[in-house]
């Protein structure tokens, strides 16, 4: 039976994807050897479960929409210009997102254990929440683009999210295409 190639997200309201292209307009000035991603794959990956069968994808949205009614609507704030692993090594330059109540952390660990049972792997590393803005392929002017990065503030910027997005991501030569395949909605209280 076919997998379809999934992950879990927070999608990024419009307005903030606009500063984001003017942060990432600024970073692209220095031509830098990096594939930068466009504005319609600004999103939070909360979960990235890799193939999934149709039928248990089901079975996994189903469990998600109970257990995520427990949530309210997640006040997000985007912050901050970064990368892994450091700004010494720059692999994947990001804009990050907090969550001050802890809400996101504890639904990122309702996820894990929900999807747990069904051999997708709980997630080793910390936590961190962040849209990619690009991943730098080679050393080429990788100076020229650190020295832009500390240059570079963002943020705060206030958001709120009312639902989670259960993503299919299709590789093709030309980069990956997404779709939304579930909305899962939070509950407004």
């Amino acid at each position: 039976m076919p997998k379809i190639r999934t992950f879990i997200a927070i999608d990024t309201p419009e307005p903030i994807k606009d500063e984001i292209v003017e942060v990432q307009t600024a970073l692209k000035e220095t031509q830098a050897d990096v594939r930068w991603d466009n504005r319609d794959k600004f999103h939070i990956t909360v979960k990235f479960l890799g193939g999934v069968e149709e039928s248990i994808l089901g079975e996994i949205v189903q469990k998600l929409s109970a257990a995520v009614t427990q949530y309210s609507y997640l006040g997000l704030a985007y912050k901050g210009l970064g990368c892994f692993p450091n700004f010494r090594n720059p692999r994947v330059i990001w804009i990050g997102c907090e969550n001050e109540d802890g809400t996101l952390e504890r639904v990122f660990q309702t996820i894990e254990d929900i999807v747990a049972p069904y051999g997708f792997e709980k997630e080793t590393r910390r936590f961190h929440p962040h849209i990619t803005l690009g991943r730098v392929r080679s050393p080429k002017r990788k100076q020229e683009l650190i020295q832009i990065m500390h240059k570079i503030t963002f943020g705060p910027k206030a958001s709120q999210c009312r639902e989670l997005l259960v993503m299919k991501s299709d590789l093709r030569p030309t980069g990956s295409v997404y779709t939304v395949l579930h909305h899962i909605p939070l509950e407004q209280r």
